[in-house]
């Protein structure tokens, strides 16, 4: 009877003395997954808050550039901030828009984002402020 190649008897010997090892795989992954999980959607959460953010500051920099222009109220700020708000998606909800007024036009955006983790949202809170414009006599 011919012998073997040496290697494929190596092979052998190696997964006799594996046998022990049966289902160590299922358990490394039932450790690993749902940190692997977790991570991913840790990940998701915060770039849609981000983004939330992002979207709140630029709506509240366009109102402000929209009031403070001579002539303009501080109601058309607070409109074109809606406005805004309204195309960019609903990525915050329970949103408010407040402002103020004076030689100084301040608008405010707070609201919450929803995450896919049940029982979470987080806090949004974005201000823009700049001087009002006035035209001035040189002497």
């Amino acid at each position: 009877m011919p012998r073997p190649p040496r290697l494929l008897s190596q092979v052998r010997a190696r997964l006799a003395r594996a046998g022990g090892d049966r289902g160590a795989l299922s358990l490394e992954l039932a450790i690993v997954f749902p940190l692997v999980m977790t991570t991913i959607f840790a990940a998701i959460t915060v770039g849609l808050w981000y983004h939330a953010r992002d979207v709140a500051l630029s709506a509240a920099q366009r109102g402000v550039e929209t009031a403070r222009v001579q002539g303009a109220g501080l109601g058309q700020g607070l409109s074109v901030t809606r406005d805004f708000l309204d195309r960019a998606g609903g990525s915050i909800s329970a949103r408010t828009v407040s402002g103020s007024d004076g030689a100084t036009v301040r608008i405010e955006v707070t609201g919450r984002v929803d995450t896919w983790i049940p029982g979470l949202s987080l806090p949004i809170d974005q201000h823009a402020a700049a001087s009002r414009e006035r035209v001035t006599a040189t002497p």
